[in-house]
């Protein structure tokens, strides 16, 4: 590899890194929070639904960029032979639950979140016409099947965190000051 590029390495891997889990704190810590408190829901579903993707496009796409410039993997400093056993669990772990949300998961919960704001104008036509019941219990069959697949979802998120927080440990030990 030329020296060049064997330097530029360190720093693009080091600020993929910080962007990485930067956004995913800040998607998962702040943005959700605030908007979910300061949105009625179905401006909030319709705000989710526009900046999940994106979100989980750039998680993913930053993820292949951590890897891809991982230096060690690329050759420099004895290759991918010399990568220790937790660097390449703790990011096999990151990159797999990021696709597992950006895949399945995150577009799963946001089928269910539209879903449910459909229902909702749903119930209040079927109310009106007197058939509430069964609308209610088709609504509570979305609400548990949301429940469900959005806590999964948050916690394979929050693994997505403590895996780069981890990585963040294993990366700082080779830091020379």
């Amino acid at each position: 590899m030329p020296p060049s590029l064997s330097m530029l390495l360190p720093p693009i891997h080091l600020l993929t890194y910080g962007t990485l889990l930067g956004t995913t704190c800040y998607q998962t810590f702040i943005v959700t929070k605030i908007t979910f408190a300061a949105l009625p829901r179905s401006a909030f579903t319709s705000l989710q639904k526009k900046l999940f993707p994106v979100y989980f496009q750039a998680q993913t796409l930053l993820a292949f960029m951590l890897v891809g410039t991982h230096p060690k993997w690329l050759g420099v400093n004895g290759g991918i032979l010399n990568l220790s056993s937790w660097e390449a669990g703790i990011l096999g772990a990151a990159m797999g639950l990021i696709l597992l949300n950006a895949m399945h998961l995150g577009r799963e919960v946001g089928r269910i979140m539209v879903e449910r704001v459909h229902q909702e104008t749903r119930d209040k036509v079927s109310s009106e016409k007197g058939n509430g019941e069964v609308a209610a219990e088709i609504m509570v069959g979305l609400n548990k099947t949301f429940r469900r697949v959005h806590a999964l979802s948050l916690h394979v998120n929050l693994g997505v965190v403590i895996a780069l927080v981890g990585y963040g440990v294993v990366l700082s030990g080779r830091m020379s000051w």
